[in-house]
């Protein structure tokens, strides 16, 4: 994302936030446009707002995952992610994070997992997913042959 997009798209957010300073997508909103912008600490007090203001709110879970994941910090990242996941099972973009999460730390057969589980809720996402489930299986035979 451009900077001045972000800038703009912040500017809007900040707007929405303080009309109503309990209006969770907009924090998750403002949030996502400081990741883009790679103010990290900023995105995740966001995400951290809009989870305190609605804590069922998949979509804030799964963004503050994205940070975590950004940072390398690839355990909260997962917890966050699969936070996402038990509040909306069916946030297929939370599924394949966590496979990507998984994946970066070398836990194949749970990536896999995710991935499988992307393929059955929404089969157009998973298609971008194809080639890298191929080389995580090849990944996860030549690991095993290691052992």
């Amino acid at each position: 994302m451009l900077v001045g997009v972000a800038i703009w798209l912040t500017t809007n957010y900040d707007e929405a936030i303080r009309l109503d300073p309990r209006h969770a997508r907009a924090f998750n909103g403002r949030g996502m446009a400081y990741l883009e912008n790679k103010q990290l600490d900023r995105a995740i007090q966001d995400f951290d707002q809009a989870i305190r203001i609605d804590p069922t709110f998949a979509q804030a879970f799964n963004s503050r995952g994205n940070a975590y994941a950004e940072m390398g910090q690839y355990d909260r990242a997962i917890q966050d992610y699969g936070e996402a996941i038990r509040h909306n099972s069916t946030l297929a973009v939370a599924f394949s994070n966590r496979a990507l999460a998984f994946e970066t730390m070398g836990q194949y057969d749970r990536a896999l997992q995710d991935y499988d589980e992307v393929m059955r809720l929404d089969p157009i996402l998973a298609k971008a997913f194809e080639g890298r489930r191929t080389d995580l299986y090849k990944k996860r035979t030549e690991n095993e042959r290691s052992r």
